[in-house]
């Protein structure tokens, strides 16, 4: 085939795989694939379970339950933005309280807090 009807039956191919994907997605009928996760911290919650043998080859499969961290600790941040300043030679004070305020506060200057934290006076339910 030349390369204009190679591209013709790729496109054909293309389309018609899309549309199988997206029915079966709908049906729930779908398995994706590898995934990446990303994530600032990632433990195995448990042992890999064997959930399924295939009865015809005897592969089996796995669950495999993880826990993800996908935020960073408000103390991690804090250290992070004082470890910054000292490499900066910005030699910050370690009062972590001078960087935090309380909702409705404003330091001397009228302005927002240095590190952009703030603790909310509200109650969350």
């Amino acid at each position: 085939l030349d390369v204009a009807r190679q591209n013709l039956v790729f496109s054909l191919f293309m389309a018609t795989l899309d549309d199988v994907v997206t029915d079966a997605k709908s049906t729930g009928e779908f398995e994706g694939s590898v995934e990446d996760i990303r994530a600032s911290r990632i433990t195995l919650k448990a042992r890999p379970k064997v959930i399924a043998i295939d009865s015809s080859c005897g592969a089996k499969t796995e669950l495999t339950s993880l826990i993800i961290d996908r935020g960073i600790s408000f103390n991690d941040m804090v250290g992070t933005i004082i470890d910054g300043d000292e490499r900066e030679g910005n030699q910050k004070s370690k009062d972590f309280s001078k960087d935090i305020m309380l909702d409705g506060e404003t330091n001397e200057q009228g302005g927002q807090c240095e590190s952009g934290f703030y603790i909310s006076r509200r109650k969350i339910a």
